[in-house]
Formats: structure tokens, C-alpha cells, sequence
């Protein structure tokens, strides 16, 4: 074992409590954002391509107004685009179609065997993490989501959410995908371990320590806590 998996093990066993992200770590959702602003802004005949909103939107979450503003787009509702990607998204996530990572159900199943107190911490409203997990046929956790409070890079989500746990920002690890979690982690005063995906995979992103998938989180957290 590298000296850096001993840390990330350690990290793990002596954590009070572990927090993490929906979207690009245990659900391949992002795609289904994309695309539900992609057919947002059709009508609009304004184009975001798929590098850029990965880049942009994806994991630093400068999201729509910037994508505008940088482009000197004006004379549009934002609020309108917003409630129709709202209501497209809302549809995705009510199909089936938006599925877990391979190993996500598992570790959704194992964790509450394991002894450490743990949530999911999304930008992404509650009652929409809850349904996908639902017809995924997964365990449902507690789930802090965003409606009122600030996204992230702010990390309010993440405060509140280790709060309600119990557990002190400095005695919780994060589990992210997204620079701005990533970020928001850092400034709440959490540790965090990012979680590559297809997306990321090779985007320069900075975090305490670092897997290559969701696949890999419960063998890590077996060999770390029993």
C-alpha cells in the first residue's frame, strides 16, 4: 500500500463524520444537466458546449449568468431559462434514467453497518437526490440539500450538514468531484478526498487525498473502520 493510501486510511478510520456530494460521485446526473440547459437555451438559439460546460459549470459552478455575461448575451430571462431547466431536470430525475455509479447502491447499503456518522451534501434540492436513490432502489440517508442556503463554493451546505451530524468541520471528510466542492470544503475547514469520474478525469483539481471512482470508496472504508 502507497504512503498516500495509509493516509487516506488513517483519514478515514478517525473521521467522526463523512459528507458527501450527489451529483458526479455517487450519481452520473451531470450528463442530464447538460442537457436539460442545453434544451433550455435551444429555443434562445444560444449553443454551451459540452467541454465548456464541464469546465465552467460543471465543477467550478460559475453557471448561466457568467456563461451570459461573458458572452455579452442580453435582453433574455434568466429566471425563464432557469425555471425550464428546473422543470426539464425535474423530469429526468423522475424517469429512471439518471442511474447510481457502479458500486454508489452498495456503499449506500454498507455504510450504516460501518459505525460513522455520514449524509449526502448537495447543491442539488433534497426532495430530487431522495427520488433518484428511491427508484434507483437505493438507501435513502440523511440528505442536506440546497434549497435555502448558499451553493457551493460556499460552504454553508457543508457546515450545516456536519452540524446536524454532530461532528466538527475539522473531524469530517468530504467526498467531492467539483473544484467548487472542493473549494467549499477548504473554507468550511474540512478535509477532502476527490472522487474522479469520467468527466473529471483530467481536470487539475486540488483536494487532501484522492480516488479513482466511486467503485473504490467501500473497500477503502471496510479496510479503514473494520
Amino acid at each position: 500500500m502507497g504512503t498516500s493510501s495509509g493516509l487516506l486510511l488513517s483519514a478515514l478510520a478517525s473521521a467522526r463524520g463523512m459528507l458527501f456530494d450527489f451529483d458526479g460521485v455517487l450519481v452520473d446526473s451531470e450528463p442530464f444537466y447538460y442537457r436539460s440547459y442545453r434544451e433550455a437555451l435551444a429555443p434562445l438559439g444560444i449553443v454551451v458546449e459540452a467541454s465548456e460546460y464541464w469546465v465552467a459549470w460543471t465543477s467550478k459552478g460559475l453557471g448561466l449568468d457568467r456563461f451570459l455575461e461573458d458572452r455579452g448575451i442580453t435582453g433574455v430571462s434568466t429566471a425563464a431559462i432557469k425555471q425550464r431547466q428546473s422543470s426539464l431536470y425535474r423530469e429526468f430525475c423522475g424517469s429512471g434514467l439518471i442511474r447510481l455509479f457502479p458500486g454508489a447502491r452498495e456503499l449506500l447499503e454498507r455504510l450504516p453497518g460501518l459505525g460513522t456518522r455520514y449524509a449526502i451534501a448537495s447543491n442539488t434540492s433534497s426532495d430530487l437526490v431522495r427520488t433518484i436513490l428511491r427508484l434507483e432502489g437505493a438507501v435513502v440517508p440523511p440528505v442536506f440539500g440546497g434549497e435555502g442556503m448558499s451553493p457551493k463554493p460556499s460552504p454553508e451546505i457543508f457546515l450545516h450538514a456536519s452540524d446536524c451530524l454532530g461532528a466538527a468541520p475539522a473531524d469530517t471528510l468530504v467526498f467531492e468531484d467539483a473544484e467548487k466542492g472542493l473549494t467549499a470544503a477548504g473554507r468550511g475547514g474540512f478535509k477532502s478526498v476527490l472522487v474522479r469520474n469520467d468527466i473529471n478525469r483530467e481536470f487539475a483539481l486540488e483536494a487532501d487525498f484522492e480516488v479513482g471512482g466511486t467503485s473504490e470508496l467501500l473497500p477503502l472504508l471496510r479496510d479503514a473502520l473494520t
